[in-house]
């Protein structure tokens, strides 16, 4: 018994390390298609056409996609709470990409955030050893639906649309947006804990399906297309509110910590992917702070070279 346990163990920490590595390449992806589609907006195409046409931004955009799906698969082999926090890893390359494809000046407080960056994403392995992780890290499909008909599990998701409801009523019904960006970051942070769930859902089941195909599974992959095709837009208007009201520097910080709260909270309310006795929160909190702090700095510092770009534009003569 003791024998079959230690192999259950490496399997389970190969398991882990798997999601992690393909997180961290999905995370790379992005970060540089996101590059590629800014780089072929600074480049002017030698005919009079769109952006969108430009051989650049198509790369830019199959690297974003291929990202994406990356980041989507990752959730069947590694928790939503370990993955999350990695955004800042995502940051830390995006602004070294800037650096060195966009032509961004390597200012000293921005290479200290992007230090900080990784340094937080360090911490956050530092953290999650796989002894403090619970049974969500290796659910199975079945175990899974079992979950999702618990009453706790059923009425946090149900708490999850009643507040973003109230986000979007308050939105059309109130300036609330305009005086502070918390109305707007939390309904898109909570839009995003939901698609995460609903992604972690539909990757574990698409795993599952894989060694044993059951036609349950055809309804649950239903819903999660449903899911993703209402918070997905969700994410994208209430972000684009935000970013349109208020300044990098006060949106990113706030939004990463709401995304990640948000993210960490569902995966332990569905998933259960810390065991309670055993888990520390202070040291993941201490992590996502130093990420926080890095995010911060650099887009702070992204906020001042366009206000001074701006402000040089303004100089020069017509």
């Amino acid at each position: 018994m003791g024998g079959l346990n230690i192999i259950d163990r490496m399997a389970g920490h190969a398991t882990l390390i798997l999601g992690v590595l393909i997180a961290l390449s999905g995370g790379v992806m992005v970060s540089v298609g996101m590059t590629l589609q800014k780089k072929s907006h600074m480049v002017k195409p030698k005919k009079k056409s769109s952006v969108f046409v430009t051989p650049l931004w198509w790369i830019g955009s199959a690297s974003l996609g291929i990202g994406e799906l990356l980041n989507f698969v990752a959730f069947a082999f590694a928790p939503a709470s370990l993955l999350t926090p990695l955004g800042g890893w995502s940051v830390a390359i995006a602004g070294l990409l800037a650096i060195k494809i966009l032509g961004e000046r390597p200012t000293r407080m921005k290479m200290i955030g992007l230090a900080l960056c990784i340094c937080g994403t360090m911490m956050v392995f530092a953290v999650f050893p796989m002894q403090h992780l619970g049974d969500g890290v290796v659910m199975t499909a079945v175990e899974l639906h079992t979950r999702f008909f618990k009453r706790g599990v059923f009425r946090y998701l149900i708490g999850q649309l009643v507040l973003i409801g109230l986000g979007i009523l308050l939105d059309q019904v109130s300036d609330l947006g305009k005086k502070s960006s918390m109305l707007y970051l939390a309904t898109c942070s909570c839009s995003e804990g939901l698609s995460v769930i609903a992604a972690k859902t539909g990757s574990i089941f698409l795993r599952d399906s894989v060694r044993e195909w059951s036609t349950a599974h055809l309804s649950y992959f239903v819903v999660v297309v449903i899911v993703l095709a209402v918070t997905l837009p969700l994410q994208i208007v209430f972000i684009n509110k935000a970013m349109a009201e208020f300044g990098n520097t006060e949106v990113v910080p706030r939004h990463y910590v709401l995304f990640t709260l948000f993210t960490i909270l569902g995966a332990q309310v569905v998933f259960k992917e810390f065991d309670s006795d055993k888990a520390n929160p202070i040291g993941l909190v201490f992590a996502i702070m130093t990420t926080t702090a890095g995010v911060h700095l650099v887009a702070s510092e992204d906020e001042q070279a366009k206000t001074a770009g701006n402000e040089l534009d303004s100089e020069l003569p017509a």
